[in-house]
């Protein structure tokens, strides 16, 4: 089960996963995007999809998902958790609904999921999870607060389940990519100019189609996380190092690299 399926890295995992010969249910709030992907998935690969459009950030939703995927009989032995959204910029200036949902969408949906669909998992004592975090979880990052908290709470949380269920037979991975080629960015950062100038100043974008594959591999390793390309695991540990040598120097490195009113 992917969510987040209908768009970027979830649906990147979708081809992938339906390359390799699985059958999918595909998970996000677009019935009409969820419902032709499933149809182009399934004429190009003879497998078996069912789409369930719903909206994770609204609560008590990952029990509704939950229910559906019982009512119809499905049974899910690998879960991604792929959905979610962010913000960029100054703290005060988004809604505290937005953040609310944010929350929901990348923490409590991913929990909540998790711990409905491992039980059975945990019966067969194979499968998994996969949850995508984000490298920027692995420092601070002003401008970025609320997102970059959960994608930290996604990587310890992940590795610490691995940590707990890999001698069981479940593998848990968290996958945390550097900036990816999706409309992450159309929705982080609303004002065009600013998400333009933005963009030109960051690394080049890898494909989601690269992202899901170095998460699927890492996962059927058994590994506890994933980092797509080799800039981003320097990255990842460059900051750990720097954050126990000098973790207000690393605060302030990234609110420059960050800071919204930089041209």
């Amino acid at each position: 089960m992917v969510t987040g399926a209908s768009s970027g890295i979830g649906e990147a995992f979708c081809r992938n996963l339906a390359k390799r010969g699985s059958n999918l249910i595909l998970v996000a709030r677009s019935a009409d995007k969820l419902e032709h992907l499933a149809e182009t998935l399934s004429c190009q690969y003879n497998v078996d999809l069912s789409c369930i459009p719903i909206d994770l950030a609204k609560v008590n939703s990952s029990q509704d998902l939950f229910d559906q995927v019982q009512d119809a009989g499905l049974s899910v032995d690998v879960l991604i958790n792929n959905a979610g959204f962010g913000y960029w910029g100054n703290f005060e200036f988004a809604s505290l609904q937005d953040y609310q949902n944010m929350v929901n969408l990348n923490v409590r949906s991913m929990v909540s999921l998790s711990y409905l669909f491992l039980p059975s998992m945990l019966e067969k004592q194979c499968g998994g999870i996969i949850n995508v975090g984000s490298v920027v979880g692995y420092q601070p990052v002003p401008y970025g607060s609320v997102y970059v908290g959960t994608k930290a709470f996604v990587l310890q949380y992940s590795e610490s389940l691995w940590g707990e269920y890999r001698q069981k037979g479940i593998t848990v991975t968290a996958l945390c990519p550097g900036t990816t080629k999706t409309n992450f960015f159309n929705v982080s950062i609303p004002d065009q100019q600013l998400r333009e100038s933005r963009m030109l100043s960051m690394q080049q974008g890898q494909s989601p189609d690269f992202v899901a594959e170095v998460g699927l591999n890492q996962f059927l390793k058994g590994k506890s996380q994933a980092i797509p390309g080799k800039v981003n695991y320097l990255v990842a540990q460059a900051s750990q190092l720097l954050l126990l040598l000098a973790r207000s120097l690393a605060i302030r490195i990234t609110a420059s690299l960050f800071d919204p009113k930089k041209d």
